[in-house]
């Protein structure tokens, strides 16, 4: 049986519609394999589906920066520990990155309150202002962040424009 050849598309209204919303539940963007869909997680959900893939030997490997319209995103970026399980992404290559394995596109606002522009986690992969420090979900993703900050993990500050 031959495999079928997968043709990926860059969908720029879909990166659009997820710059436009400032709903909480709409903090990551990931593609669902099983549904064949994008769809996104709030701070809660992303921390729970981080550490799932933690739990199964998908660790993050790099972090990027991208733009769109002026508003800053981080492409976390993952790979299983035996390489020849990863896949093309669907939504590194939308994001204008060559990448096997998973990536999640990630607002660069605070997981707690929301504002714009919050610092980044020693992780590199949340974001938190000082206000919100103490707050139940940064305590929440204590666990995870010491996962992430375990292994080596590139970050590249190039800023790559997506819109």
């Amino acid at each position: 049986m031959l495999d079928q050849q997968k043709t990926l598309k860059r969908d720029n209204a879909l990166l659009r519609e997820f710059d436009d919303s400032r709903d909480p539940d709409v903090l990551a963007l990931y593609y669902h394999y099983k549904d064949s869909a994008f769809d996104c997680f709030n701070a809660p959900e992303y921390n729970t589906q981080m550490l799932d893939y933690y739990a199964h030997d998908v660790v993050v490997t790099i972090v990027v920066a991208r733009l769109i319209k002026g508003n800053t995103y981080m492409l976390v970026c993952l790979q299983h520990k035996e390489p020849e399980k990863d896949t093309l992404c669907q939504l590194a290559f939308q994001c204008m990155r060559q990448f096997a394995g998973i990536s999640m596109l990630v607002k660069a606002r605070c997981f707690a309150c929301g504002k714009p522009g919050a610092p980044r986690c020693s992780c590199q992969c949340a974001c938190f202002c000082t206000d919100c420090a103490k707050s139940e979900i940064k305590r929440g993703h204590s666990r995870l962040c010491h996962l992430i900050r375990a292994s080596p993990v590139t970050t590249e500050e190039e800023v790559v424009t997506l819109l």
